[in-house]
């Protein structure tokens, strides 16, 4: 069997939405399927990251196109120019990704007329050479099957055209919604009809959706077409060969906590920052306790940390290359994952946190998929508030004082849950698809 994934993200881009396809790419082959890559090319990747390649995966599978100019970036080019500020086209951070000063009705109406320019889709520059390499490769080869995972939704676009064209099974595989309020801000009613529909009209024509949380599975469910496409959850997965490769300290120093990523959306710490304070204002040991924050997005962590005079307890680093996160990673007595305001999702850098053995705090929803997740596993707390960060810190700490194992053993937690059993559940799930293509022909045909 081949199958075509269309995927925006796929190394060496090192966002973490390239996990799930890459590996799905690299471990598909072990039953019995050739997958091919439609993604980007590495000068139009988020996070291009130098030594994290496609291990396992034939270069001559992967096609890699450019990314086109849209409306938006001329427009975010000129604004630039005006203002004599130096940057590439495209910046994924600008416009509908950042919040305008308070009080700014230039940058207010700055905001809106962005996010009208990045409709339906922030990456919106890709469909059209995607699409002219899709079909070339389409009708260069014989494809049973094509799967397209999103965000950007731009993918499952591109696969939709390309499945209906060729009559093809399609699958759209989702990390998260469809339409991300945190992450991108759609304030405009008709914003939110539009992208609804949008959804609507390229969902109706799948021949399965699949979701990697059963929250968001049930958000995509509500939201779907009659008749419905088959509905799947199939979670994320670990990558214990990556992860358990990272050298690691057995006993830290320090009780360490450690954050590795970047503040997007409604991710915050705040609440853990205010714990802290109230923990360390209860008579923990300020001496014996470091706090890191290594990545990107901190301003707001760092107001709060001269606020809270924390200075002398936290500090701040510049992102690292993947492989030496994963080493810091190694290295913490507790791994803070913030999940704030996403109750429908599991944040990917759980995955890797829960892989190293160490202990989790995490900030989020005690009804939502992290603490789904989370719920059972050994040396996880769950907090929604500063007094539970509180009561959490202290439990942890006294793990640390009497120096219970530093890294806990999850190795059958892990392969119950690996990026094998993934692949293998996918795989079913084509076989399931490609054995009746009447089926396929009377979706293309609603």
């Amino acid at each position: 069997m081949r199958v075509l994934l269309v995927t925006y993200h796929f190394p060496p881009d090192a966002e973490i939405g390239s996990v799930r396809p890459f590996r799905l790419a690299k471990d598909l082959p072990e039953f019995g399927i050739e997958p091919w890559v439609l993604t980007v090319r590495p000068d139009f990747t988020e996070v291009p990251e130098r030594g994290f390649e496609p291990e396992g995966v034939p270069e001559g599978r992967i096609l890699r196109t450019e990314v086109a100019t849209t409306h938006r970036d001329v427009v975010l080019d000129f604004w630039r120019r005006m203002s004599g500020i130096e940057s590439g086209v495209g910046d994924p951070t600008a416009g509908a990704y950042s919040s305008p000063r308070p009080g700014s009705r230039r940058s207010a109406a700055r905001e809106r007329i962005l996010a009208w320019l990045a409709f339906p889709d922030l990456r919106i520059g890709w469909y059209r050479p995607a699409l002219r390499a899709g079909e070339e490769l389409v009708a260069r080869l014989s494809f049973d099957l094509i799967v397209s995972t999103s965000p950007p939704i731009v993918a499952h676009l591109v696969a939709a055209r390309l499945a209906a064209r060729h009559r093809l099974p399609w699958i759209m595989d989702f990390r998260d919604p469809w339409h991300m309020d945190g992450f991108v801000r759609l304030k405009s009613t008709l914003m939110r009809m539009l992208q609804h529909e949008l959804f609507r009209r390229t969902a109706r024509h799948a021949s399965a959706v699949v979701a990697n949380t059963p929250a968001l599975l049930r958000h995509l469910e509500d939201r779907l077409p009659a008749p419905r496409a088959r509905t799947v959850c199939i979670p994320n997965g670990f990558e214990t060969d990556m992860v358990q490769g990272a050298a690691a300290s057995e006993f830290p120093v320090d009780f360490s906590v450690g954050y590795l990523g970047s503040m997007v959306g409604q991710r915050s710490s705040l609440g853990f920052l205010q714990g802290l304070r109230l923990w360390l204002d209860r008579g923990a040991d300020e001496g014996r306790v470091r706090v890191r924050y290594v990545g990107s997005g901190f301003a707001e962590e760092e107001r709060t940390v001269l606020a809270l005079r924390l200075g002398g307890v936290v500090s701040f680093a510049p992102r690292v290359p993947r492989r030496e996160a994963l080493e810091l990673m190694a290295q913490q007595w507790v791994l803070l994952l913030l999940a704030n305001g996403q109750p429908l999702q599991v944040p990917g850098k759980a995955y890797e946190y829960l892989a190293t053995g160490r202990r989790v705090l995490a900030l989020t929803e005690r009804q939502g998929a992290t603490s789904d997740l989370l719920r059972g596993v050994p040396g996880c707390e769950v907090a929604e508030s500063a007094e539970e960060v509180v009561e959490a810190l202290e439990r942890l700490f006294q793990d640390y004082v009497n120096r219970a194992p530093g890294r806990l053993d999850r190795r059958s937690f892990l392969a119950e849950n690996s990026y094998e059993r993934r692949a293998e559940a996918f795989a079913s799930l084509f076989r399931a698809l490609t054995s009746s293509r009447e089926a396929v022909a009377e979706s293309h045909a609603r």
